[in-house]
């Protein structure tokens, strides 16, 4: 059975533990408003979980809703900026949920065979999505449901997207290759900067400055979190606490927080408000 643990920050205590899921939790997203907590899994569902009158349903190991019909492990969630749309991918297609009533309203093609990843702009205008594959990153327009554009790189190059974030602002997105980070420009579909990342497997960009965090290992070094000034390239901090590499890194919505997750089994959080 799959789990997903649910912490309380301020406390650094286990709130609820989530075991609906009959296979491996690979994602999990909470909505802006953070009433709602999406977990996909490895047995191809999407569990909601409403969190926002309180943890019993959690704590007991009731969902609100159950979401079904990919083909394949849900590897990716993204809620919209305004809570209105939940998105969810696979290795076979990236579908679109309507959170007042839970139902599919849209299904976005993919790279069959390819874990993706999924970013909405913060003003919830464009999805873009990453594979896991030699293909470019597409951004889609999310009322048209219509492809918007492509991100392409120079035909000789192998891409293997790891992880994708918008900028605060949305002019800027931020890809994760293979021990690479690019900065596009979103309104020239150019590259504004780019710098290696080496052995990163997770991307975030802070909310609140032009700041990206990445996650991995490094083994010269032993930083699993480095931070970096997203329109420069600059390396700004080394972050060590973890024993193996990071997975997953997110900033809190202050941006004043960044938590780190490892296959070391930590999870750790960092003050980065300076």
């Amino acid at each position: 059975m799959g789990e997903t643990l649910v912490w309380d920050v301020g406390g650094g205590k286990l709130a609820a533990t989530l075991g609906w899921h009959r296979q491996a939790v690979l994602t999990a997203a909470i909505s802006s408003d953070g009433e709602t907590l999406a977990t996909g899994s490895q047995d191809q569902s999407v569990a909601i979980w409403n969190i926002g009158r309180g943890l019993w349903d959690t704590v007991v190991g009731v969902c609100e809703q159950s979401l079904h019909g990919h083909q394949g492990a849900v590897t990716t969630l993204a809620f919209s900026p305004d809570g209105g749309l939940l998105a969810t991918g696979d290795d076979q297609a990236v579908r679109l949920w309507d959170t007042r009533t839970w139902r599919q309203t849209a299904t976005l093609a993919a790279a069959a065979g390819a874990a993706c990843r999924l970013a909405f702009s913060p003003d919830g205008r464009y999805l873009a999505v990453a594979w896991r594959s030699r293909v470019p990153a597409v951004v889609w327009e999310v009322a048209t449901r219509e492809e918007a554009f492509q991100l392409r790189l120079r035909s000789e190059e192998s891409f293997e997207s790891r992880g994708l974030a918008f900028s605060p602002d949305g002019r800027k997105l931020a890809v994760l290759s293979t021990d690479e980070v690019r900065v596009w420009d979103m309104s020239s579909c150019q590259v504004l900067t780019e710098f290696g990342a080496k052995g990163t497997e997770s991307l975030a960009y802070s909310p609140r400055i032009d700041c990206l965090a990445t996650g991995g290992w490094d083994a010269s070094t032993h930083a699993a979190v480095r931070l970096w000034d997203a329109g420069t390239g600059m390396e700004c901090a080394r972050l060590q606490g973890h024993n193996l590499p990071v997975t997953a890194v997110a900033f809190a919505p202050s941006g004043k927080l960044l938590a780190s997750a490892g296959r070391d089994a930590l999870v750790n959080l960092w003050d980065v408000g300076s």
